[in-house]
């Protein structure tokens, strides 16, 4: 630690502060709707305590491989506002591809969709605790 200079801040934390100040003023234009910072922060807050209900901790790898979207930045955020750290994983990628860094991260939480997780069903499923959750669905 060097004395004199403050703790780094993630974006979650960034974000947090940033609702404060500005809660209702626009944070993210995505596909035409307009996201206020607070309700960015009441999205990003629920995910996190989902996380941590699953069990999630410091340190902790979450892969996500799901399409670009704003449930991707909530649960990012939400990962990253307790600690853990987001592997995002291209949904194009082969499922050999997908095995190899769910496997290499040790990723303790695999967070998709449907159609992903039926590419990568039979892989996934042998990587000894690895937790599944899809995000049009339930836990696989």
């Amino acid at each position: 630690m060097i004395i004199g200079r403050k703790p780094k801040m993630n974006l979650a934390q960034v974000l947090f502060e940033s609702c404060k100040t500005y809660g209702d003023d626009r944070a993210v234009v995505f596909e035409g709707r307009t996201y206020p910072f607070k309700d960015i922060d009441e999205k990003v807050r629920k995910r996190a305590l989902w996380l941590e209900a699953l069990g999630i901790q410091k340190g902790d790898r979450v892969a996500l491989q799901l399409p670009k979207s704003m449930e991707f930045l909530f649960i990012h955020l939400g990962v990253l506002s307790i600690g853990a750290i987001t592997l995002p994983l291209n949904p194009d990628y082969a499922p050999e591809e997908v095995h190899y860094y769910l496997s290499d991260s040790r990723a303790s939480l695999f967070v998709t969709y449907k159609k992903g997780f039926e590419r990568n069903r039979d892989l996934v499923k042998g990587i000894q605790g690895m937790r599944t959750f899809l995000v049009d669905g339930t836990s696989a």
